[in-house]
């Protein structure tokens, strides 16, 4: 490089013929200059990418001008006062000489803090030496082509994101959801409204629920589908109460994800857990959005809430080497048969009261009546004993011929059970099924 002062002889014909100094870097380029070195010239903007100085002396480095420090913006410290900047200083000033250490009191007079605590990581040769310009992106500090060309293509600079997609993809999940992930968070997938965007026409509409655009925020979150969902789940979170505004903020949400106080204090299983849900449950969102544009199945909130509790327990059991739990297969409602009409009840007992209900469907499943009442109760026993008899009391005044009653009563409460009859006197055919 030009800026090495290597002594080479292409070097010195091209610093001898341009008038090259060591201000290269700031100034413009002059006018009259060939072709050949406004091409050198214009590369000045991607050398300063990873130009900087290893302090050696400190006697040609101006502290305000020229890149000294790598990890601050620039390489470059900032002032604690901007009239400091006026002061003409090289890095030799800011050395005791006698001790080779830095002049701790001179740098807290000159730069700010965050400055003061990087140049202070800057190691100070016990035996003075020439201070080096180095192309600080190579491990060797050698500049080629190739190095070059990286850094234009991906600079390596710190940004606050890159903590955030490190975090990100060091997380326990299955690499597919991990990358559907990454595409949500820069905004890349195909929602209704980034199409439209990219070919300039078409629907924006959301197709779940088709009230506002689909945009990434709104189909995971805001979506009245997406919603029932989320709420439809063990924790019951309320999706549009999430602090999420852009699509950064869908990563910040599952690297970091908020949860419950936990009694046992073990956070890191809680987060862990926590992360996989919010991943499953966005992946979940999407392939039913993806059924309902290409298939035009809806499915219901139910089975699809089922469907993702058991992805989540399979996650948590491979990444967390939890013992396998049985998963018992769902009971399926069977309508009565012809000209019966079945009736489902079920009692929630807490504190000496219960609410009890009761839903009639024919053999098509299709709801008749449905009724709910509150009451006192000694226990839930009671209470769901309660309701059978109520069952009873609503078959007759409506004057159902042929009835079946399904409750999930354990059988072994039947004592309670032996006195039912219908109080109007009034004998109806009936079937008791226990699920429970």
């Amino acid at each position: 490089m030009v800026l090495t002062k290597r002594d080479s002889l292409c070097i010195n014909a091209l610093r001898s013929k341009y008038k090259v100094d060591d201000g290269w870097l700031q100034m413009e380029c002059k006018q009259s200059a060939s072709q050949t070195w406004k091409a050198i010239d214009k590369m000045k903007n991607l050398i300063a990418l990873g130009a900087c100085f290893l302090i050696g002396d400190g006697a040609r480095i101006d502290i305000w001008k020229d890149p000294w420090v790598p990890w601050l913006p620039n390489y470059l410290p900032t002032p604690r006062d901007e009239r400091a900047a006026n002061r003409s200083l090289v890095a030799a000033c800011l050395i005791n000489q006698a001790t080779r250490s830095w002049n701790i009191g001179m740098l807290k007079e000159l730069f700010t803090s965050d400055s003061v605590n990087a140049i202070l990581k800057i190691p100070i040769p016990q035996i003075p030496r020439p201070d080096k310009l180095a192309w600080i992106v190579d491990p060797k500090g050698l500049f080629s082509v190739k190095s070059a060309v990286r850094t234009q293509q991906s600079p390596n600079i710190p940004t606050s994101s890159d903590s955030m997609w490190s975090n990100f993809w060091k997380l326990k999940l299955h690499e597919r959801v991990k990358v559907l992930i990454w595409r949500i968070g820069l905004d890349i997938i195909p929602t209704n409204l980034n199409v439209a965007r990219k070919i300039g026409h078409g629907v924006t509409s959301c197709p779940l629920c088709n009230l506002e655009d689909e945009s990434v925020v709104h189909l995971f979150f805001n979506c009245e589908v997406a919603k029932a969902i989320w709420f439809g789940q063990c924790w019951g979170v309320f999706s549009d109460q999430l602090p999420i505004s852009s699509c950064t903020d869908i990563i910040k949400l599952i690297n970091d994800p908020p949860i419950p106080p936990s009694d046992t204090g073990d956070t890191k299983a809680l987060k862990l857990q926590a992360s996989t849900q919010f991943a499953l449950t966005i992946e979940c969102i999407w392939n039913l959005r993806n059924a309902t544009v290409h298939n035009s199945t809806h499915g219901s909130a139910m089975s699809t809430c089922k469907g993702l509790e058991l992805k989540i327990l399979e996650h948590l059991q491979v990444y967390q080497r939890i013992p396998k739990i049985d998963v018992f297969p769902c009971a399926k409602w069977v309508p009565p048969l012809l000209h019966q009409i079945k009736i489902n009840v079920d009692a929630a007992w807490s504190s000496s009261k219960a609410t009890i209900a009761a839903v009639a469907r024919d053999q098509h499943g299709l709801v008749l009546k449905a009724w709910s009442i509150q009451l006192d109760a000694s226990d839930s026993m009671v209470a769901e004993a309660t309701a059978i008899r109520w069952a009873l009391e609503l078959a007759s005044l409506e004057k159902f011929q042929d009835i079946i009653i399904e409750s999930d009563l354990n059988l072994a409460l039947m004592p309670y059970l032996v006195t039912l009859k219908s109080p109007c006197g009034r004998s109806v055919p009936f079937v008791l099924i226990f699920t429970g």
